[in-house]
């Protein structure tokens, strides 16, 4: 097989007008849909404010696990056994929101 010529233009012409196809193609397009915008509300704007604090948190406070552990040497150390329950189920909750 032989070819011969020049390979067509990327954009050809339109033969009636002289205009390119894409010229041709935007004139019979609606105008551009004018942007959606999103607004948060003042509430939204400080959950993200908390989220973002809460990264920059450690996430084991140290000072306190170093007195808990001295209280338990000592036997000064009392549990309470529904604040854990209820501190167990928040962080739970918590961790199911993220």
């Amino acid at each position: 097989m032989k070819i011969s010529g020049r390979p067509p233009a990327a954009h050809p012409l339109d033969e009636t007008s002289g205009q390119s196809s894409r010229a041709v193609a935007s004139k019979s397009l609606p105008p551009a849909a004018p942007r959606d915008r999103v607004h948060l509300s003042a509430a939204a704007h400080q959950l993200q404010a908390a989220r973002e604090a809460l990264r920059h948190m450690p996430e084991v406070d140290l000072d306190k696990v170093a007195e808990i552990k001295a209280r338990l040497k000592e036997g000064r150390y009392t549990a309470d056994p529904q604040k854990i329950a209820s501190k167990i189920l928040e962080e739970s909750l918590l961790k199911e929101l993220e």
